[in-house]
């Protein structure tokens, strides 16, 4: 939380912000942090500190506590275990929002820090994914890649979104959709430069050691894709492809986690009509001794690798804006202007 706060109070504007933080009554020693630097920076810290943790209360804790007391234009996110490392990242973004009315969002480049193993991680993207018209693109869950910590928003937007946030209802995740609302609603912008670190935890939401908890967050991103892609015209298409790699994870669940592979794959069996899911369970089924595992996920990979790239063709738009990099040499850390170049 120390660094996260830090990378808050180091940013360099020409304009006031202000920090909205909800603690769900945890019991780490985060509040006495918060209050802390809340004492010391009263103007800019606001804190809202629980007692009684309120996740099975409430639909979604930025909409029921920090998104309604937001007075910017702008609202960025940033989770207490992430962090901002660019001074000059709320600037640059507001700079282009500013010039450019049309876009809804901006979003930048990000490094993961793997806490397992302490080790910094530069995702491997395809850039022109993440930039203009993403909302197909971002349909495709399985290269979703825009960084909470990284995104700023137009407030009129999240204020829209909060207003569906109650036929939405995701309680495990709240940054995809609202991610998919903006760019339903308009372009998304990419600055191609490291601003902010988030954090690989080994037990989190999208990350557990716990196989209920993953299935619950694969059943649920997969809810997503379809609540948001109930709409378009191929949406039989996609219904399949994101219900063919919700089956595919749980079945890579049962490769890693033999103990728990029966009860998957009883949940399976009934929900299974794709061709080439009926293959990889009855291939699991039959090699299920532990030597032959490697050669099951080598054959069940090659399929998804055939799959992935028929869905990624179905969710491409392949004249999605791309920005070129800009911000190169370490003098221009000092230029408060994106300046990002289409």
């Amino acid at each position: 939380m120390r660094d996260c706060l830090e990378g808050f109070l180091a940013q360099k504007t020409n304009f006031d912000f202000e920090v909205l933080i909800h603690d769900d009554a945890s019991s780490d020693g985060t509040q006495d942090v918060i209050r802390d630097y809340s004492s010391r920076y009263p103007e800019i810290i606001k804190p809202i500190l629980q007692t009684v943790n309120q996740y099975n209360s409430v639909s979604g804790m930025n909409e029921t506590f920090n998104f309604p007391r937001a007075r910017g234009t702008y609202i960025a996110l940033c989770e207490g275990d992430d962090y901002w490392v660019d001074p000059f990242k709320l600037q640059r973004q507001v700079d282009f929002l500013e010039s450019n009315p049309d876009y809804g969002a901006i979003h930048t480049d990000y490094l993961e820090l793997h806490e397992r193993t302490k080790t910094y991680i530069h995702p491997k993207r395809n850039r022109s994914d993440l930039s203009g018209d993403i909302y197909l693109n971002l349909l495709n869950a399985n290269s979703n890649s825009l960084a909470t910590a990284s995104i700023m928003i137009r407030a009129f937007l999240v204020n829209e979104f909060m207003l569906r946030a109650p036929e939405i209802n995701f309680k495990r995740i709240g940054d995809y959709p609202l991610a998919l609302h903006v760019a339903s609603k308009s372009k998304i912008a990419y600055l191609d430069r490291v601003t902010c670190i988030y954090r690989v935890l080994q037990e989190s939401a999208s990350h557990s050691c716990d196989i209920d908890k993953i299935l619950d967050f694969r059943r649920e991103t997969m809810n997503i894709v379809l609540y948001f892609s109930k709409n378009l015209p191929n949406f039989m298409q996609i219904r399949s492809l994101a219900k063919y790699f919700f089956c595919s994870q749980v079945l890579s669940l049962c490769a890693r986690n033999p103990k728990a592979a029966n009860r998957l794959i009883d949940e399976l069996e009934s929900a299974i009509n794709d061709p080439f899911l009926k293959i990889k369970l009855f291939l699991f089924k039959a090699i299920r001794v532990t030597p032959f595992i490697w050669m099951l996920s080598c054959f069940l990979k090659m399929l998804d690798r055939c799959r992935n790239e028929r869905y990624r063709r179905l969710c491409r738009i392949p004249e999605a804006v791309v920005f070129e990099k800009y911000m190169k040499s370490q003098s221009a850390l000092d230029s408060l202007n994106a300046n990002v170049i289409k």
